[in-house]
């Protein structure tokens, strides 16, 4: 399986610091290798990330040093849409078609055993009581059987959060998705994961610790 890791954003929020991929935490490893290190020694990894910043903080060579050779680092001209689009890129650069793939957000930690099928990562409001904007993230609704019925990107429709993990059985599902949504507006990984669910494609909720 492919671990698709979006890292090309232009950190707009923290403009006079470097990208969140490449801060450090208490323990002095890097943001990005705690989001990956559960994945690192059974599946490749593909990071995109932006020649602006592999120019300025040398990021492609800082990333394999800390990461190790085996991880695989896409560099983008220019700026994306966003995580979507960065998805997407990378997928078309690294020929990944028929592959399974698990899309991973750059800053969010969990342990997950990858299992068969599509699914997103996701927990319960209730287990994290001091959990601030909640309307920054995704959410779904889910039947009793755990089928995923929607998936709603900020805005809180339910008590389930996504918590950046996007599971694909085909890429190709993925790419053939992104391309019919992108060309009127921005789009989100919901938004193709949606789009996919109204096609018949079943997504199962996968509750995360």
């Amino acid at each position: 399986m492919e671990i698709i890791v979006p890292a090309a954003g232009l950190s707009t929020r923290f403009p006079e610091m470097k990208p969140k991929y490449l801060l450090y935490d208490y323990k002095g490893e890097l943001m990005i290798h705690n989001a990956i290190k559960p994945f690192m020694d059974e599946h490749q990894v593909h990071v995109g990330i932006l020649k602006e910043h592999d120019e300025k903080y040398n990021a492609s060579e800082l990333l394999r040093y800390e990461l190790g050779e085996n991880i695989n680092i896409h560099i983008l001209d220019e700026p994306t849409k966003g995580p979507a689009d960065t998805v997407y890129q990378i997928l078309k650069k690294a020929s990944i078609k028929i592959s399974p793939i698990l899309i991973k957000d750059c800053d969010s930690f969990f342990d997950n055993e990858v299992s068969d099928g599509n699914y997103v990562c996701v927990t319960n409001i209730s287990k994290h009581e001091s959990l601030k904007k909640l309307g920054a993230k995704s959410f779904v609704i889910g039947n009793d059987q755990g089928i995923i019925t929607d998936i709603v990107e900020k805005e809180v429709v339910s008590d389930t959060f996504c918590i950046g993990g996007y599971k694909f059985e085909s890429a190709l599902d993925y790419i053939s998705a992104y391309e019919r949504l992108s060309t009127s507006r921005e789009v989100f990984v919901s938004d193709v994961i949606g789009y996919c669910i109204n096609k018949g494609t079943l997504f199962m909720v996968k509750d995360t610790e």
